[in-house]
């Protein structure tokens, strides 16, 4: 489920640059200057899919400590 998340963030925030740089080479056109609400309500998500990462990479090593201390 981490590594899943992890993927999430990483191409929401591919998208989050093309939205705020555009490609020259795939002719798209950065789109925040139009389209500001667009712009921060997937910046916010990008945000958030990092910390839900950290918090689930946190209970992955919380979990394995827990699990080392009952097996010895």
């Amino acid at each position: 489920m981490a590594t899943a998340t992890i993927g999430a963030a990483g191409a929401s925030s591919a998208i989050m640059y093309l939205a705020h740089n555009g490609s020259v080479d795939a002719n798209w056109l950065a789109i925040c200057q139009q389209f500001t609400d667009f712009c921060q309500q997937i910046t916010g998500g990008v945000v958030a899919s990092f910390v839900a990462a950290v918090i689930l990479i946190a209970l992955v090593a919380i979990s394995a400590v827990a699990l080392k201390k009952t097996i010895h």
